[in-house]
């Protein structure tokens, strides 16, 4: 299990948390106590806040639908992870194959010398000097494909998990079967690099986990602006309890109850939903960008 993908699901017991909010998020009471001199009238009572329009609901809703994106992003992150060790695993290969190359390429030229040495004469000295040049400058190559190699090696490792010390002996990847583009009628290398790309390209935009957090993140605007609006809708404010009234003969004791309406006049969201009306622009814009990317890559 990689540390990014653990960290990432370290979010999970807060999202939770998020969602358990939400559901609790009822108002509180409020004592009220009513003990004026102008009257004998002594009231004691609570006030509640009844919200209208189902802002609770859309506080649910919202809420579940952040913790939903969490699962998008650990396939984002995945397949970021993925893509990242197969780049990785290529370069370390062919810096492997390329050292190879190069190891077999200096035997063979040492081979060459020491024919040359054997037959002093039969080979001019010009052409011996420029296999010694070739010889020199296949050991310097050799000597940067070893670095390579060994940062490449390193990086491979980390990302598996092991040593930074462990030697690894890569393999070409072979396919168990022939890419379903390929046709085997037409040899023309560039048909084949076309419809390679364009059934490369229609699976990306199927698959690539990028563009389904897009839609959930469109989701998620549509909770906010759903919560937004249902905010502007009045808010019933309910007050309920006793009232007692003294008088010569005793205590006279009564119900007393009051509705108020919280009125949103001045505040509507209008800021919020301007935003989210700019969040919503910029996310279309960003999903074309990722697909020209995705096209790219």
């Amino acid at each position: 299990n990689h540390p990014a993908i653990r960290a990432e699901q370290a979010r999970r017991p807060i999202l939770d948390a998020g969602v358990v909010a939400a559901r609790a998020s009822i108002p509180n009471p409020v004592v009220l106590s009513d003990n004026g001199t102008a009257e004998f009238t002594y009231r004691l009572g609570l006030t509640q806040t009844l919200e209208l329009g189902g802002k609770r609901r859309r506080r649910v809703e919202l809420a579940m639908a952040r913790h939903a994106l969490l699962d998008v992003d650990l396939r984002v992150l995945a397949a970021s992870l993925r893509a990242d060790a197969r780049r990785t695993y290529m370069e370390a290969f062919f810096a492997q194959e390329r050292e190879k190359t190069l190891i077999d390429l200096i035997r063979s030229v040492d081979e060459l010398l020491r024919l040359a040495d054997a037959r002093p004469g039969d080979i001019p000295k010009s052409d011996v000097l420029e296999v010694r040049i070739t010889r020199l400058k296949a050991r310097q190559a050799l000597e940067q494909a070893k670095f390579e190699h060994l940062q490449a090696d390193m990086r491979l490792n980390n990302l598996l998990g092991n040593e930074p010390g462990v030697e690894l002996e890569l393999t070409t990847p072979a396919r168990e079967q022939p890419p379903r583009w390929l046709a085997f009628h037409d040899d023309d290398w560039r048909n084949e690099f076309l419809r390679a790309h364009d059934a490369l390209l229609a699976e990306a935009l199927r698959e690539r986990p990028e563009l389904q957090r897009l839609l959930r993140e469109r989701d998620l605007l549509g909770q906010e602006e759903r919560l937004t609006r249902a905010a502007r809708v009045p808010d019933l404010i309910a007050s309920l309890g006793p009232d007692f009234v003294p008088h010569p003969g005793g205590v006279h004791v009564g119900v007393f109850w009051m509705l108020g309406f919280q009125v949103p006049i001045f505040d509507r969201k209008q800021g919020q939903l301007a935003e989210i009306a700019a969040r919503r622009a910029q996310l279309s814009l960003a999903g074309d960008a990722l697909r020209r990317d995705i096209g790219r890559e």
